[in-house]
């Protein structure tokens, strides 16, 4: 899989890079819930002020199922390409298309895949939503966006 494009360096006068400068490419992970969709309308602003690109990415764990059983190459590309194919459709009329750089899905553990591809594709920063889980429900549950606040190349706008 290629890494997402790079986004454009402002020219000089230009009002792109006024409002964090090192921002030039945002990964917004995206599981379809109502909170995914509320962290790219945050990240949207960000990159229209600083000129970045966004990439969408899902994250299924199709593969980590599979293999329990037996593993279903077939089922699982079959799995990973509806994914995107809906999360595209899902982008249309969210995203002006100048913002957006990539849609990507890839599979296994969510917070492990989400901070690999922002140091892979060298994101400055990550946009994700928090469920806000307190008390026993969290330290059962975990948090993703915890851990990849924790894991993470770069800085992390977590967004309850």
């Amino acid at each position: 899989m290629t890494p997402p494009s790079a986004g454009h360096e402002p020219a000089p006068g230009d009002s792109h890079g006024t409002f964090a400068p090192w921002v030039k490419r945002i990964l917004v992970p995206i599981d379809f819930s109502a909170g995914s969709w509320s962290a790219l309308s945050h990240a949207l602003p960000i990159a229209q002020l600083t000129g970045a690109k966004i990439t969408l990415l899902y994250v299924s764990q199709a593969q980590l199922i599979a293999t329990e059983f037996a593993h279903l190459p077939n089922q699982e590309f079959s799995i990973r390409h509806s994914s995107e194919e809906k999360l595209r459709a899902a982008a249309i009329g969210k995203i002006p298309p100048e913002l957006l750089a990539d849609i990507v899905v890839r599979s296994g553990v969510a917070f492990d895949e989400i901070a690999r591809a922002a140091e892979e594709w060298k994101m400055n920063l990550i946009v994700i939503n928090t469920h806000g889980h307190t008390g026993l429900k969290h330290v059962w549950l975990g948090s993703t966006a915890e851990r990849v606040v924790r894991y993470a190349p770069c800085p992390v706008l977590v967004i309850r």
